[in-house]
């Protein structure tokens, strides 16, 4: 009987293998026809450091960048996941009530805007939209405001995918390099799994890139890219899929069910190819049909975010392991951001202990006396945490790769 497991990558897979995708690097780039004064090394934080009052605030408030790419700039976040989320907060109501800031622009817009001083974010977000949208004609709704908000996301993303398809398809070097590692990383991830070429591992990709088709002799099993590949594009629009999105918090009021609800198109569960897509459906449904005969369930360079739950947890109800106590389950670190494996693996097993309680209480109805307990028992019986040293892999070989090309 062949062994079967789960592996899902998260970006950090891709980051680890030395391809650009952070959105400081991305966002670094759409700024650079703009910003000639960028220095080969610049960090995105010493840039927009009080960028308020430089004069290159002027040069992006009246540049090509979409609204999103603008307003990630002057966001003060340091990654892909917490600049989601404060997509999220403006957008949509917060929990305790009251109107979006999307809301509230969109009024202030409507109500005799004039461009004054920029002293805040909010008077640079307000300025760049008044330059951008047809706010003052009286047909301007705020459904036209959301559809215009998507479009800038659609633009956003494609603009994405062309800079990660410039890395991995148009850079022979970063090509070679990706290669190289991808491989690197796959063979000391299947060698800490005891995964060979006999086992079926079905992959559940949060990257854009396919870096499986890298390597020979890779065990079977299904690929799945949640967010989709960067080079699938939408037959009604051009846009690449669903990249970057938001999840939607608990409505405060019919109305603003009402209003936001055209603004659906850009949260992640409604988005995302795997729930859409009929062909991803029918490999959704396979991997269900194997229910119970997974061995391990793993995550590689994932943040284990809020952000991702729905579709994290689509892939924990395959493995069954709830009730079967054999299923282990994997969370794999390295010291891709040069943090002490100490200091990591405590990060790892916060985040992952947050995870699978969110996991319970979604999924089972009982006390939070009992779930804790189960929480416990699973931690304490199925979980494992295994680093992986970037020093290491590069050492160790076996028949089971000995076709790989790292020229």
């Amino acid at each position: 009987m062949l062994n079967r497991h789960i592996l899902v990558l998260g970006n950090g897979f891709d980051l680890q293998a030395q391809v650009p995708t952070s959105f400081e690097k991305f966002l670094l780039n759409q700024i650079k026809p703009y910003i000639h004064t960028l220095k080969p090394d610049e960090k995105l934080e010493d840039f927009r450091k009080n960028l308020i009052d430089k004069p290159e605030l002027n040069i992006l408030l009246n540049s090509q960048l979409t609204f999103w790419e603008f307003f990630l700039l002057l966001t003060n976040k340091t990654n892909w996941r917490d600049l989601e989320g404060a997509m999220r907060e403006y957008c949509l109501s917060p929990e305790i009530g009251g109107n979006s800031s999307l809301k509230q622009h969109f009024e202030i817009l409507n109500s005799n805007y004039f461009n004054s001083s920029i002293k805040s974010s909010e008077d640079a977000y307000l300025y760049f939209l008044s330059k951008k949208t047809s706010y003052d004609s009286n047909d301007y709704s705020i459904q036209d405001h959301i559809k215009y908000l998507v479009s800038e996301l659609e633009i956003t993303e494609q603009h994405f995918s062309d800079y990660i398809d410039g890395h991995i398809d148009k850079n022979k070097e970063c090509k070679q390099t990706y290669r190289k590692n991808s491989n690197l990383l796959f063979k000391d991830i299947f060698l800490l799994l005891n995964i060979d070429e006999r086992d079926v591992c079905d992959i559940y990709t949060f990257n854009y890139t396919t870096p499986w088709n890298l390597m020979p002799n890779f065990p079977q099993g299904h690929k799945i890219n949640i967010h989709g590949k960067t080079k699938e594009k939408e037959h009604h629009s051009g846009a690449a899929k669903q990249i970057i999105g938001i999840n939607k918090y608990n409505w405060t009021s019919t109305e603003e069910i009402n209003l936001v609800r055209d603004f659906f198109k850009i949260e992640r569960i409604n988005r995302s190819p795997l729930l859409n897509s009929a062909t991803l459906d029918n490999l959704a449904a396979d991997l269900h049909s194997h229910k119970g005969a997974y061995r391990s369930i793993s995550f590689f360079g994932h943040s284990l975010n809020d952000i991702d739950f729905p579709q994290l947890f689509s892939v924990l109800d395959v493995s069954n392991f709830l009730s079967d106590t054999s299923v282990r389950i994997n969370f794999l670190f390295t010291n891709h951001t040069k943090t002490p494996s100490a200091t990591a693996s405590g990060d790892i097993r916060s985040k992952s202990e947050q995870f699978l309680s969110a996991y319970l209480k979604s999924r089972i109805d009982q006390s939070d006396e009992l779930h804790i307990q189960k929480l416990y028992e699973i931690l304490n019986t199925q979980v494992n945490f295994k680093f992986i040293d970037y020093n290491f892999y590069s050492h160790i070989d076996y028949n089971f790769y000995s076709h790989i090309d790292y020229k």
